[in-house]
């Protein structure tokens, strides 16, 4: 089954295999979460977070990871600078 299947949302990037086998793994310890922390969200996103294409998947990616878990998912992103506004796709 592929990550994007088993998360109910779709064609995904495979290395979200190895987040929801961590994920998995520290449930089965600790139990359930009650929330994800993806930090930050440049050093987890698989292409382009100005890319609208690329943004949708990372968000279903989240989406799912927040479904089957049924936690809060809280994605830390960084301006490039405090005076500036924020990068990244905005909808």
């Amino acid at each position: 089954m592929k990550s994007g299947e088993r998360l109910g949302c779709g064609e995904l990037p495979s290395e979200i295999d190895a987040v929801i086998a961590a994920a998995d793994a520290a449930a089965a310890e600790h139990g359930v979460p009650v929330l994800l922390v993806v930090d930050t969200l440049a050093r987890h996103i698989d292409g382009d977070e100005n890319a609208p294409v690329d943004m949708g998947l990372f968000i279903a990616a989240c989406d799912g990871l927040r479904e089957r878990y049924r936690c809060a998912v809280l994605i830390v992103h960084h301006s490039v600078q405090p005076i500036r506004a924020s990068h990244g796709h905005i909808r």
